[in-house]
C-alpha cells in the first residue's frame, strides 16, 4: 500500500524541494534589496537636506565633516564679492563631493 501511494504522488505536479528552495532564496533577496534600497533612499534625502539646508550636523551623522561657512568665505574672497544662494548650494555641494 505504502509503494503504490509513492507512485501515485510522483506522477502529480508540484513543488519539490529544490524549486521551494529558490523561491525562499529569491524572496530573501527581494527583501534584502529592498531594505538596502531603503536605507540608500534614507541616506540620500538625509545628505540633500544637509546640503540645501548647509546643516553640518546632518552630514556628520553621515560621517562627513564639512564647514560650510569656511568654504563660502573662501569662495567669496576670490570672487571678491557676496555670493548668489544658488552659488552658496553649488559651493556645498561640490564640497561634500569633494571630501
Amino acid at each position: 500500500m505504502e509503494a503504490s501511494h509513492q507512485e501515485r504522488e510522483r506522477g502529480r505536479p508540484g513543488i519539490d524541494g529544490m524549486t521551494a528552495t529558490m523561491v525562499k532564496g529569491a524572496t530573501a533577496g527581494s527583501l534584502f534589496a529592498d531594505a538596502i534600497k531603503s536605507a540608500l533612499t534614507r541616506r540620500w534625502w538625509l545628505l540633500s537636506f544637509a546640503i540645501e539646508s548647509g546643516a553640518s550636523r546632518g552630514l556628520r551623522t553621515l560621517g562627513l565633516f564639512v564647514d560650510f561657512q569656511k568654504k563660502t568665505q573662501i569662495a567669496e574672497l576670490q570672487l571678491g564679492r557676496a555670493l548668489t544662494e544658488t552659488e552658496e548650494k553649488q559651493i556645498s555641494y561640490n564640497a561634500v563631493m569633494r571630501d
